[in-house]
């Protein structure tokens, strides 16, 4: 699963919105205004904008540290199963009904135990969204201690039991909220209305920010990316940078040939542009003919006719020596072995882009990375499906 806020905005408003709630009303020191009393605050002075402003932040900072935590690790899962318009009015049915039990429970509790007072905080909405979570996201392992067995989800269940220490009410609420809603058909299809929905969509998407992941492109091999080519490449086309400034870096140039008189004009030819690939066997097959013919043809210092000191001439303005049977043989057996070399090395499979059939069956295993992930697991692992798929999964968070 994807981390950070992508696709998730539903639950990045419900952290900012509560976060900045509760430190307005410490910094605001309105803290008296936020708990819900039964008396004097609803029997006497009938103040009952405080169970709408009970249920939407904290007094306590530690309890808003502990819902911040929670909330990313929970709540961004069952929204990316839900989708923002379902997950949007989960919570919203869960604020109006926490509220609506809260009062109901004050009024039952104060006449059977005495209780006079609701802990405020929306941790009802917090415990109904983690009940979804259980039944949504399954274990990654379970561990067994004897006879009991225990999943991997057993820390979250432990971290959110510290709100009990303050309130037993408000879990138990979030819990059965969460339960009716799921087993209520009316309550389980009611959705946001659309207008609505497109008002948030102008107005407080822009002051969330993004949070969706920047896109990239879907193209396997882009021809202008240096940051793909490996080291071999760079290499390749340095060196063959270097063969064309030796043999073509200035055009028409008059030479003469010594001891013959001859002048001889060479030009440049444009040489085209070429790929990362056909620059390495272009370098290769230049530098290798270049050895193999060094090594066939005798040196001028080693040759019995050599009487007086040698004239070094530049290869690429020698004249082309008489063809001797040494020579022919020797130019023979060169182009056979330099022809097959390049033959190797061409055989070999060319850099492809992976199929449509392939991208799309590993998206469909894998439906929350992108195209470009996937493309990129299938290249790195030589468009191999099992390798890409053990490459995906390690590399799941």
């Amino acid at each position: 699963m994807s981390s950070g806020f992508h696709h998730v905005s539903v639950t990045k408003f419900l952290m900012v919105s509560v976060g900045l709630l509760s430190l307005a009303v410490s910094i605001a020191q309105v803290k008296p205004y936020v708990p819900v009393i039964l008396s004097p605050h609803l029997t006497k002075y009938h103040q009952f904008w405080r169970l709408f402003i009970q249920p939407v932040c904290y007094v306590n900072m530690s309890e808003l540290v502990l819902f911040e935590i929670l909330m990313y690790t929970v709540s961004r899962h069952v929204e990316r199963a839900y989708g923002s318009r379902k997950f949007a009015s989960f919570v919203i049915l869960s604020a109006v009904l926490s509220s609506a039990f809260s009062f109901l429970f004050l009024l039952a509790a104060h006449r059977m135990f005495g209780i006079n007072n609701i802990h405020p905080g929306p941790t009802s909405i917090l415990f109904a969204i983690l009940f979804r979570y259980g039944q949504l996201v399954p274990d990654l392992y379970t561990v067994r201690i004897g006879p009991i067995e225990l999943g991997d989800k057993v820390f979250l269940y432990g971290l959110s039991t510290q709100f009990l220490y303050t309130t037993l009410t408000m879990p138990l609420i979030g819990l059965l909220i969460s339960y009716l809603i799921d087993r209520h058909p009316l309550l389980s299809f009611f959705r946001v209305p659309l207008p609505l929905v497109r008002l948030s969509n102008r107005f407080i998407s822009p002051l969330l920010g993004s949070t969706v992941p920047p896109k990239r492109s879907i193209v396997a091999w882009p021809e202008n990316d240096t940051r793909r080519d490996g080291p071999g490449i760079v290499v390749g086309r340095n060196l063959l940078g270097r063969f064309r400034r030796r043999i073509g870096v200035e055009a028409n140039t008059v030479a003469s040939v010594p001891g013959r008189g001859v002048e001889r004009r060479t030009a440049v030819v444009a040489v085209p542009a070429l790929s990362p690939r056909e620059n390495i066997v272009e370098t290769l097959s230049s530098s290798a003919q270049g050895q193999l013919e060094s090594e066939a043809t005798p040196s001028a210092e080693n040759s019995p006719t050599n009487n007086g000191p040698s004239t070094e001439i530049p290869t690429i303005l020698t004249p082309n020596p008489p063809a001797g049977p040494s020579t022919t043989a020797a130019t023979t057996s060169t182009g056979t072995r330099m022809s097959q070399w390049v033959e190797n090395l061409s055989s070999s499979s060319p850099v492809r882009a992976p199929t449509e059939a392939e991208i799309t069956e590993l998206r469909e295993m894998f439906p929350n990375y992108t195209r470009d992930q996937v493309i990129r697991a299938l290249q790195q692992s030589d468009f191999d499906q099992s390798r890409a798929v053990d490459h995906l999964l390690m590399n799941q968070t």
